[in-house]
């Protein structure tokens, strides 16, 4: 009994399915219309009547201005949700090859993980450097930011450009490659917090150890991000108020625009299933 009932199923696997017809097809593409119809709605056209209701900036002075966006700042933070981790270990530090300047790799234990970075002070300092936070993009790793592997060219070399003009450079490390971060993302959202809050936790903490450090100005940081870390720039400055200025490079600065409304500029496309904040 049992192998009659094992062979129909797989014979009933194995079969082709039937055709769906035209009229079937019809209803579930206009199904799909509405859904879309109904979602730009929301999203585009009622955004200032919704932004209206949660927005209510001060213009009077810089910190009245601060405390007029702290509930909205709030609710970011909460949307990000980054967990609460905690340093299980002391700071290492290992020399790291990069031509034409001396770099350290921090690595700080995390538990399961750690937070990892690239970290170049300029070594004829003679008083604290400015840092600047330079996050790498999408399918790279910190040591582009010096030029390594770039045969394109892509990043300009831009960290040693910032070390001759008297700035130390913390390259933190974060997951790179679509796959990953498309699996971790999900697995991130079950466990209710976000791939990017995450990160932005870790970057955190690597800064806690790095401004400790004597030679670095800690009242002068910024960052600086290309594609997927400009995401991680605009997506982390506004909760965390040590970052004073930043620069977004190839990433959208319209979140609506890339993800709602279709625009060739913007090689726009619909996504079947990545996830929000997969990165560009």
């Amino acid at each position: 009994m049992f192998k009659t009932t094992l062979f129909a199923l797989l014979l009933t696997t194995l079969m082709p399915a039937a055709e769906v017809p035209e009229r079937i097809k019809q209803r579930n593409e206009n199904y799909g219309s509405e859904l879309e119809a109904y979602f730009r709605d929301y999203l585009v056209t009622k955004y200032p009547e919704r932004a209206a209701k949660v927005w209510h900036r001060s213009y009077t002075s810089p910190q009245a201005f601060v405390e007029s966006v702290e509930p909205n700042r709030q609710r970011y933070l909460r949307m990000l949700s980054p967990p609460d981790l905690k340093p299980v270990g002391p700071l290492e530090r290992k020399h790291q090859s990069i031509s034409g300047v001396t770099a350290e790799w921090l690595s700080l234990p995390l538990g399961f993980f750690k937070a990892e970075a690239l970290l170049v002070i300029p070594e004829n300092a003679t008083k604290p450097v400015p840092l600047i936070i330079a996050q790498h993009g999408i399918d790279s790793f910190p040591e582009r930011v010096f030029g390594v592997n770039d045969d394109e060219d892509l990043y300009h070399d831009y960290g040693h450009a910032l070390v001759h003009a008297g700035f130390a450079v913390l390259a933190p490390i974060n997951l790179s490659f679509v796959p990953n971060r498309n699996r971790i993302e999900r697995l991130a959202r079950l466990a209710d917090t976000t791939l990017p809050g995450l990160e932005f936790r870790r970057m955190q903490l690597l800064l806690d150890e790095v401004l400790k450090d004597e030679r670095i100005d800690s009242k002068r940081v910024g960052m600086w991000g290309i594609s997927l870390g400009g995401m991680a720039t605009m997506f982390w400055m506004p909760l965390e108020p040590r970052i004073k200025a930043g620069i977004v490079t190839a990433w959208f600065n319209q979140r609506r625009n890339k993800m709602v409304i279709p625009d060739p500029r913007a090689f726009w496309r619909p996504r079947k299933s990545t996830p929000s904040f997969a990165g560009g």
